[in-house]
């Protein structure tokens, strides 16, 4: 019975360390599996661009997630094009790449962002392609004081960062479940109780990644120029 007990106060203590360590889980030092920018188009719709970070990623596992935001989000996936981009380099690498519209990603009237719909569409792949960690852009939006800034709780971990004198919102999120129906993001402020006293203050910083991305009036200040590598794609319809 004393080895049972001792056992179990074991167990409960571990749990709890985990539990803790969970919480204090940075994703900002985690390297982001998938790059991903979302913008308002001129009609109003949002148009996304992604690009994988791994190698050899398989298209039609992206075609999957990138239909699977249009099912979380309730609407149409409209012109979605997945495809290789060369990196160039003497190795030939690419990058498997896509491009869509779709709608209620972002609610400017209601200071919404939906990062939950695009995580829960992009977890759940095989194994090797698992993605969990992400770097996400919603350019040309204004923070306010409804945007979710910070998330160190639940099967979610959140951080923002501004960008400098321009608008644009950089998250960086890290997901610690496979599981679409365990996560759980809120819009904006309203929608979650106060950030956790362990959350880190929001960084100031973009990451390094972002910055060769950015747009040179292709498509205004503050958007990534993930379409501005497609040359020498391979598409796939």
């Amino acid at each position: 019975m004393v080895r049972h007990s001792a056992t179990l106060f074991l167990l409960g203590v571990v749990a709890l360390a985990s539990g803790q360590a969970d919480e204090k889980i940075d994703p900002r030092s985690v390297p982001p599996d998938v790059f991903i920018t979302v913008r308002k188009g001129k009609s109003g719709e949002d148009l996304v661009d992604v690009r994988m970070r791994v190698q050899g990623y398989p298209l039609e596992e992206l075609r999957r997630q990138c239909l699977a935001v249009g099912t979380e989000t309730g609407s149409d996936v409209k012109g979605l094009e997945v495809y290789n981009i060369a990196l160039g380099g003497p190795q030939g690498n690419t990058a498997a790449s896509a491009a869509f519209g779709c709608n209620h990603l972002v609610d400017r009237d209601l200071g919404e962002m939906d990062l939950g719909a695009i995580v829960r569409a992009f977890v759940g792949a095989p194994k090797e392609w698992r993605v969990q960690s992400f770097l996400v852009v919603f350019a040309d939006e204004k923070p306010t004081n409804k945007t979710i800034r910070s998330l160190r709780k639940g099967n979610v971990r959140l951080e923002a960062a501004d960008f400098k004198g321009q608008p644009g919102i950089e998250y960086r999120v890290l997901t610690l479940t496979q599981d679409p129906k365990e996560i759980n993001v809120p819009r904006n402020m309203a929608h979650k109780e106060a950030v956790p006293s362990s959350s880190a203050p929001p960084s100031k910083n973009l990451h390094p990644a972002v910055v060769p991305l950015l747009a040179i009036g292709a498509i205004g200040a503050g958007v990534l120029v993930y379409l501005g590598l497609r040359k020498e794609k391979s598409t796939t319809r």
